[in-house]
């Protein structure tokens, strides 16, 4: 079974392929990232191969990219050793001082964008899982290391494999975070 992906846990999956009888599944990526300055991009590909018993072969598809600035001037560092981009660190951490002749930080300030598509068609393999487009936008506040302020507004349409299921959905998504 393969699911669209949600941007909010408060709502159901919208397209789904059900049960897929298979004797195999390959699923081949492309990844890549660009950061420059306080601009990032990024995106991905991913195709997944359907090695059905008996019938024909079916290929599900999906990808993404995005984009993001940091309005205060910092920047996703990326760790060529480790090959992952690392622990964002604001450069200077978020601090409310009743003192203002201490000083305050502001923290780290994001807007971004993602634009994502998943298509769980090959009707020529007998797959109808449907199809969804998501756009999204964030404004993300950083406050330190540990700990962000995210918002997203996240605009979906999705059509059901059958086509009697199609709908389109808008959130607002604030989300609090702390790690460590």
């Amino acid at each position: 079974t393969f699911k669209g992906a949600r941007d909010t846990e408060i709502t159901s999956t919208f397209i789904t392929t059900g049960a897929i009888t298979a004797r195999e599944f390959n699923i081949i990526g492309l990844e890549t990232a660009v950061n420059r300055d306080q601009f990032s991009l990024q995106g991905e590909y991913v195709i997944t191969d359907v090695k059905k018993d008996g019938s024909t072969n079916g290929q599900l598809d999906s990808f993404y990219v995005q984009g993001s600035w940091y309005i205060t001037g910092e920047n996703r560092r990326y760790s060529g050793k480790k090959g992952v981009i690392v622990r964002f660190k604001p450069k200077e951490n978020f601090n409310w001082s009743k003192n203002w002749s201490k000083g305050h930080g502001t923290g780290a300030l994001q807007l971004a964008i993602r634009y994502a598509e998943l298509d769980l068609n090959d009707r020529s393999a007998g797959i109808t899982g449907g199809e969804q487009k998501n756009l999204t936008l964030g404004l993300n506040w950083e406050l330190n290391p540990m700990s962000r302020v995210m918002y997203n507004y996240v605009h979906s349409d999705f059509t059901s494999g059958t086509g009697t299921d199609n709908g389109t959905l808008n959130s607002n998504i604030i989300r609090f975070q702390v790690d460590w």
